[in-house]
């Protein structure tokens, strides 16, 4: 009972800051967007340019990004995606139909950013790629990515290649006034069957994206229904020179995603209460949607860049903003320019800024934001990459673990050690800090117990500890070091004391629970953007006990007794806790540690 209210009090804690994984996004999306899915094959991002033929790519440029007008200077890129989850080996034969709508939906809208401005291309003119995928019998990546790309150059690249001789005819035509351009381009795209408005959208399809689905498993027992898959996302990127033209892959890879939820619960969210299956399968679109954001926001052409402007002490400022999505917390790497033996020049990783604040990009009078160096020394004119990762942390802790015996004589409680491990959800962003942490942790301790009962055969010889916390967290970087301070923390520990096994087998435990209220402090190195180490010591203040209980058995096979309950046995989680550990930011994860924790504990 009293590990369901600990439950519901995390649950309301996790609402209350909107980091709980209720895949809310996705439910608006799928609100907002099933209209127009059901009449729009696919969108298309258009570029801020004048001129209808600077979307596709002209000639292949040996792997250099074009992605700049000038080095550090990031300009839009027009997407186009395929509103159709392709399935490599029949996955998406197990999925309803709504289903399938939720995945794209919460695809779109977690690549959805302001990055990009979206338009809707009609169904109709990507119908041919539509129809020549469909009849793809392959069941492996690489020949399905093969005949995509061949299915593109027969359908979508012809009509691509047809307004680029448009192009071409108008200027040999030398018209010089818009209103002859209107009338050239009226008259000539009703002979292709497409509109004006098409070719600009045309023209600016430079990428093209299509979500993949495969090894599809669901299962269901009394206790949990289970769903995974691996969701992947392959980029094509449209490439023109002279009379010629090509799909060219630009990235293909696959996250393994998995959800759970117990079997018959009903799960609130904010769209309101919903059956354990459509909570799993949210949980799993949400988390294989955010997982594919990160893999798009790592391809060179679309990552966000800059040049550094201004430097002072370990501040510099750069010219992104609110209408790039750029957020407080984003961490940029410093490349800079190095000059080879050769003459070429060569960009080098050289360390790494944290956003510290990020200016209003509709500003009439230019706007810069700031950046914290972490590492380095950028030099004005550097250019600064994004380091996409996901807006959490995951921890590695080695700790203590403290309880004792106070009304009970003859038994002594040594302190335990063992793991334990955190995911923290950083939502400072949205409050205005750097690094401001929701964490939420489990930790398992392993230890002896003296008990004087052991000089006569009988007694207790070993311990189990089991904590469950959540707390909030302030991290306060200085270039490397960063200053932690843990504040608001509140758990749920749960001590096992094990016996010697005495006559006929008999063995015996007692079982303690407490609510448990501390805080800490601590320091952290960072190593690398998405790596550090760190140590730090805490104070559990306040102890109150929930229940301890004896309970027996006879023989390795036989069930642990209901047991009865003893106040004398109640113990104290008081005391000074410490800790060594290891940080990453990880670029994936194959579940949201919130999410599946609430599934699986089914409130």
């Amino acid at each position: 009972m009293m590990m369901r209210l600990f439950a519901t009090c995390l649950f309301f804690s996790l609402y209350s800051i909107g980091i709980a994984q209720e895949t809310s996004d996705v439910e608006m999306a799928t609100e907002q967007t099933a209209q127009s899915n059901d009449s729009e094959g696919t969108s298309i991002v258009e570029t801020n340019q004048t001129s209808t033929t600077e979307g596709i790519v002209n000639a292949p440029d040996n792997g250099s990004s074009t992605q700049t007008t000038e080095a550090g200077a990031y300009e839009k890129k027009s997407v186009t995606y395929i509103n159709k989850l392709w399935s490599i080996d029949n996955s998406t034969d197990e999925l309803k139909d709504e289903e399938k709508k939720l995945l794209l939906n919460a695809i779109q809208t977690q690549l959805v950013s302001k990055r990009f401005d979206y338009n809707p291309v009609s169904e109709e003119f990507v119908s041919e790629l539509s129809n020549c995928m469909s009849e793809d019998t392959s069941t492996d990546v690489d020949s399905s990515v093969a005949m995509i790309a061949k299915c593109m150059e027969s359908t979508i690249v012809p009509k691509i290649l047809e307004v680029v001789n448009l192009q071409k005819e108008a200027r040999a035509a030398n018209l010089t006034t818009e209103q002859q351009r209107n009338s050239f381009f009226t008259d000539k795209t009703k002979s292709l069957g497409i509109t004006m408005d098409q070719v600009d959208k045309i023209m600016n399809s430079a990428f093209i994206y299509i979500p993949m689905i495969s090894d599809l498993s669901i299962s269901e027992d009394e206790e949990t229904y289970d769903i995974s898959a691996d969701v992947g996302i392959i980029w094509f990127r449209i490439m023109t020179s002279g009379d010629s033209a090509k799909a060219v892959v630009v990235v293909k890879e696959f996250k393994h995603s998995m959800a759970s939820a117990k079997t018959g619960k009903v799960f609130v969210t904010k769209s309101g209460p919903v059956d354990y299956k459509t909570y799993a399968f949210r949980s799993f679109a949400q988390n294989a949607a955010r997982n594919l954001l990160v893999i798009t926001r790592k391809i060179p052409e679309f990552e966000l860049s800059a040049q550094v402007l201004e430097k002072r002490a370990s501040s510099i400022t750069f010219e992104l903003g609110k209408d790039e999505g750029l957020k407080i917390g984003d961490k940029f790497k410093i490349m800079e320019s190095i000059e080879n033996e050769d003459g070429s020049i060569t960009l080098e990783n050289h360390g790494w800024i944290m956003v510290k604040s990020v200016a209003d990009t509709t500003s009439k009078h230019g706007y810069k934001s700031r950046g914290k160096v972490v590492s380095g020394n950028p030099y004005i004119g550097a250019v600064l990459t994004e380091f996409p990762r996901l807006p959490l942390d995951i921890a590695f802790r080695g700790r203590n673990f403290t309880r004792e015996l106070p009304s009970y004589e003859g038994i002594d409680l040594p302190m335990a050690f063992g793991p334990s491990i955190s995911a923290s959800y950083n939502f400072g962003p949205f409050i205005g800090f750097r690094q401001f942490f929701f964490d939420l942790s489990a930790g398992i301790g392993f230890g002896t117990v003296k008990d004087n009962n052991l000089n006569y055969g009988y007694g207790f010889n070993k311990s189990l500890d089991l904590d469950f916390d959540a707390s909030l967290t302030l991290k306060l970087p200085v270039r490397r070091i960063s200053l932690v301070m843990q504040f608001a923390q509140f758990g749920y520990h749960i001590t096992s004391l094990y016996s010697k096994t005495i006559t006929f087998d008999e063995k015996w435990r007692l079982t303690d629970a407490a609510l448990v209220l501390g805080c800490g402090a601590g320091l952290e190195f960072a190593l690398k953007p998405q790596l550090s180490i760190g140590a730090g010591a805490g104070f559990n203040y306040l102890s109150i006990p929930l229940s301890s209980k004896v309970s027996s058995k006879f023989g390795k096979d036989d069930e642990w007794s209901s047991g009865f309950s003893s106040e004398i046995h109640s113990m104290n989680r008081k005391g000074l806790t410490f800790h060594v550990c290891v940080t990453y930011s990880p670029p994936a994860l194959p579940f949201d540690p919130a999410s599946m924790g609430r599934g699986l504990m089914g409130f």
